[in-house]
Formats: structure tokens, C-alpha cells, sequence
């Protein structure tokens, strides 16, 4: 369930944002861009995992169904870390 009033590309962003933050909180950093939803990476998916109960939590937004409605081609854009 997506409730907040942004677009899916905005909520990626801002979780993309977030991850880099938590990332940086536990001491590694990522390239301007980093797409955490699509990482492999283990730290990068706990991150994401973090982010992902957060936004469940605190805006009832389930971010895999964000990334499911998020249009491929909006997903390829850069976020702003």
C-alpha cells in the first residue's frame, strides 16, 4: 500500500537517501546514485531492509510494491544523496 502523496520515483529517492544515510551511520559510504533497491550487496540490503521497515512503520508504505509500480525508466534516474 502506497499512502504517501508522492510519486513512486519521489518515495525511491527519499529511501534511496535514507539507506545512504543509515549506510554512512554504520560506517561505509556509496557512489552518488546508489540504487540500494537493487543492490546485492549484504550491507547495502540491510540498509535498504532498515529503510524498507521504516517507511512500512512510519508511512504505511510498502516500498517493494513502490519499486513493483515505479516505471523502469523512472527507476534509472539519479537520486540526489
Amino acid at each position: 500500500m502506497i499512502k504517501l502523496g508522492m510519486s513512486p520515483t519521489a518515495i525511491l529517492s527519499e529511501a534511496n537517501s535514507l539507506a545512504a544515510a543509515f549506510h554512512f551511520a554504520l560506517g561505509f559510504t556509496v557512489p552518488d546514485g546508489y540504487e540500494f533497491h537493487k543492490s546485492n550487496n549484504p550491507r547495502s540490503q540491510f540498509a535498504w531492509n532498515l529503510v524498507r521497515i521504516a517507511f512500512d512503520r512510519i508511512a504505511a508504505t510498502d516500498l517493494n510494491e513502490v519499486v513493483a509500480e515505479c516505471d523502469d525508466n523512472e527507476c534509472e534516474a539519479k537520486h540526489e544523496f
